[in-house]
């Protein structure tokens, strides 16, 4: 708060948000359904347990179908099974058990993993830097050099020479 600092453009706005993340693991009870589980809307961030009974595992499969390919990777096969969406995730991210038969039979599930809604603000000024002259602040402001005038006056000429007095004009001649 020095005295014209922030006229001159010395300013800066930070956008900060909270983070809406839920920590809470969002559970999936893995199971053989007769169908492929609905799909679901997750953020980056968001964390997703598989949790069952029996023999089962989870695999997550890039094809987004119970096609096993060299890209399929096994995440973990006894229960609970936690996975950390990232920002690498972002898009579709199938998971299936890879048990035969359990995944036409229902056990896959697709997640569209979306980024969080925090945009980054930059440090540009709110306030476009003026060409003003830099005021020092160890010195008090300065007064105004040119007379006030009032614009409901009518201007004066200067090349008249007037005076009023008491709504009079007095001209002298010498």
């Amino acid at each position: 708060d020095i005295t014209g600092h922030c006229p001159a453009g010395q300013i800066i706005t930070f956008n900060v948000k909270a983070n809406a993340q839920n920590n809470d693991p969002f559970v999936v009870d893995w199971k053989i359904t007769g169908s492929a589980l609905p799909d679901k809307t997750v953020m980056v961030g968001d964390v997703v347990k598989f949790e069952w009974e029996g023999m089962h595992n989870v695999a997550f499969h890039p094809s987004g179908t119970c096609d096993i390919t060299d890209d399929t990777a096994i995440l973990g096969e006894t229960s609970p099974v936690e996975y950390t969406f990232t920002a690498d995730d972002v898009g579709k991210k199938t998971f299936a058990c890879d048990i035969t038969g359990h995944c036409p039979a229902g056990q896959i599930i697709t997640f569209d993993v979306k980024a969080q809604d925090v945009p980054m603000e930059t440090n540009t000024p709110t306030v476009e830097p003026t060409t003003s002259p830099v005021v020092n602040p160890t010195e008090p402001p300065k007064e105004p050099t040119d007379p006030v005038v009032d614009p409901t006056e009518p201007p004066v000429d200067p090349t008249e020479p007037t005076s009023s007095a008491g709504g009079l004009l007095i001209t002298s001649f010498w």
